[in-house]
This record gives structure tokens, sequence and C-alpha cells, in this order.
């Protein structure tokens, strides 16, 4: 797997849903999505509790298997508020219809999100891009794997070899 997005989400107080959706690479494809392999996962780290009255997400569980787009009467029969305490983890499928719901509280809610694909799918924004390569220097095998970097490296060495005439690797 490979880190596609990595973001700090914060739902201010009255914030209001952001609309049922899949998740990327999905909503780039034309449906049926394919069932197998999974395109992406969705990581959802809880900064702070998660509650009815904050803007708690909201999945459609199950959804994922219909591998298509998010139908809105159907969500709005069987989609369910996610909550917890600060410090729990929400995984969910990347073809699981979700949204957000309104923030009634008075103070906003922060999630840490992270997506993660298989290492054939391009991330939707590239975490390499506004990474110093210093911070790259010093990354364990394991975060540039993360990153894909090591993609990023034979990418470029391909390349390399084609410009250069080398067509037998």
């Amino acid at each position: 797997m490979t880190l596609g997005t990595f973001s700090a989400h914060i739902l201010n107080a009255g914030a209001t849903n952001m609309g049922v959706h899949v998740d990327y690479p999905y909503w780039t494809m034309k449906p049926p999505f394919p069932a197998y392999p999974v395109m992406e996962i969705q990581v959802i780290w809880m900064v702070e509790d998660f509650t009815q009255e904050n803007g708690a997400p909201v999945f459609a569980p199950g959804s994922q298997k219909l591998c298509s787009l998010p139908d809105l009467a159907h969500f709005s029969k069987i989609a369910e508020k996610v909550t917890g305490k600060a410090g729990s983890v929400v995984i969910s499928h990347g073809l699981c219809w979700h949204d957000t719901s309104v923030n009634y509280s008075q103070k906003p809610r922060v999630s840490i999100l992270g997506n993660y694909a298989p290492k054939f799918v391009r991330p939707f924004k590239n975490p390499l891009d506004d990474m110093q390569q210093e911070v790259i220097d010093r990354a364990s095998p394991k975060l540039k794997q993360l990153l894909g970097y090591e993609l990023k490296s034979a990418f470029y060495k391909d390349v390399q070899r084609i410009r250069s005439g080398n067509l037998n690797g």
C-alpha cells in the first residue's frame, strides 16, 4: 500500500454535510466499480470524541458491496453515525458510502485522515510533491514505501533508461 493523502480534517461549529460520496479513485471511474481489488482504504483517527452533536461521520454499512455511486434514498435509510472516544480509529473501504453530519456543537471537531491505496493506483495528490529531500533522505524504508518513493524512483530510472536508448533494461 501507498499513502495517497494524509491530512487534518476540521469540521467547524455549524458545518453542514459535505455530501454523500465514495472516495478516490472510485469517483474518477465509471460504475459499476470493481469489487476486487480494493482500490482505497480510509483511516480516520479521532483526535476528539465523535458525538451525535459534533458532526460524526455517517456510513452506510455494506454499501461497498454494491459497487456503485451512492443512492441518496437508500443511504438515508441505512446510514449510521459513527461515534467514539478520542484515540479511536475508523477504517473504511473507499467504496463505502459516507458523509459528515452537521456539527451542532459550539466547537470544531478534529480528526486525521489517511487514505491508502495499492501501489498501482496513482495517489490523488502525490505526498512527495511538497516534501523536502532531506526528509526523504532520513525516512525509514517503510515510510519511503508508504510515500511511494520506490515507485517514483523506479519510474524515474525507467524514463532515464528509455531516454538513453537502453530498451533492454
